[in-house]
């Protein structure tokens, strides 16, 4: 019975352990219930062409707000997607920013996105993707007035 009871005991914390890390659902997820690391959907291969609804594409999931822009915004991609490399392209420039990548985990540092709003960028592109061209491209939407933003995945 003490034996059973170990076993149990040790599956149940493995289980518990387990279940915030699992991102399989294709739907995309919170903060990773508060951890600050933003949870991407699915990933999709990236087309080449532009948008089929003629520039006027939704979003596939509801904007990741981003309240200030003094800490790093972190965001996991799918396990579906392999190696990955991310750039960030603001819409006056047209700049390539490389973004950091360890594993599955993208940032969006605060710098960036500093720099972003004292140059009075108010949209950039961001595009996630694997040697097989599947990813996500993002778009970081930044309110000149207040410092807030948002991320859509598109």
């Amino acid at each position: 019975m003490n034996t059973a009871f170990r076993i149990l005991a040790t599956a149940l914390l493995a289980l518990w352990v387990a279940i915030p890390g699992i991102s399989g659902d294709g739907e995309g997820g919170e903060n990773a219930g508060g951890t600050g690391v933003w949870i991407l959907p699915r990933c999709e291969m990236l087309s080449s062409g532009s948008s089929q609804n003629g520039g006027l594409e939704q979003p596939r999931v509801a904007a990741f707000a981003v309240p200030n822009l003094n800490s790093d915004v972190h965001l996991r991609v799918s396990n579906e997607c392999g190696q990955t490399a991310a750039t960030l392209f603001d819409h006056v420039s047209e700049s390539p920013i490389a973004l950091p990548v360890v594993g599955q985990f993208v940032t969006l540092p605060a710098s960036v996105m500093q720099g972003l709003l004292a140059a009075r960028v108010a949209s950039s592109d961001i595009v996630i993707f694997d040697a097989a061209q599947k990813g996500y491209r993002l778009e970081l939407r930044i309110d000149l007035l207040t410092g807030a933003a948002q991320i859509l995945v598109f």
